[in-house]
């Protein structure tokens, strides 16, 4: 009789170590998309709002001192350290940052999701009323350190 209670409890810990080994890899994939999906997702709503924000200042300058307004603000938004990139055009007129490069590697549309390009610079443009007409604002920010903390809580 105890044979046959240890044979089962043997079966019982070997059932156990299956249902184990055949799930946990699929709970760490849950996990893990939760947490890429989250981090991704907070990166976003944040570039939105501040590239959003930015562009209602530009709207609110006025038109005598827009150029010295802009590039003010252009300065002041890669010196948080979250932007690598700035650009208004206005037609063929370009106007950028003087502290940052000119113009991106490769000219190329918006980004619609975190990671999209694989160039971990995620671009967001904004019109922005001048009067009748309207200019662009074109930021492009680091998605360097949000993938580095999905890396650090896929780790952990």
């Amino acid at each position: 009789m105890e044979r046959l209670i240890d044979s089962l409890r043997v079966r019982l810990v070997g059932v156990v170590l299956v249902i184990h080994a055949a799930l946990v890899p699929l709970l760490y994939l849950g996990v893990s998309h939760i947490v890429e999906d989250g981090y991704a997702e907070l990166f976003v709503n944040s570039v939105r709002s501040y590239s959003r924000l930015t562009a209602d200042e530009l709207e609110a300058a006025s038109d005598r001192d827009f150029e010295r307004r802009a590039a003010a603000l252009l300065d002041g938004v890669m010196l948080t350290g979250q932007v690598v990139f700035t650009e208004i055009t206005d037609g063929p007129r370009r106007l950028h940052s003087s502290i940052a490069p000119d113009a991106p590697p490769v000219e190329r549309s918006d980004d619609f999701y975190f990671g999209d390009h694989g160039d971990q610079v995620y671009y967001i443009s904004h019109h922005v009323k001048r009067g009748s007409r309207s200019v662009m604002l074109r930021l492009g920010f680091d998605e360097g350190p949000t993938l580095e903390r999905i890396a650090a809580a896929k780790q952990r």
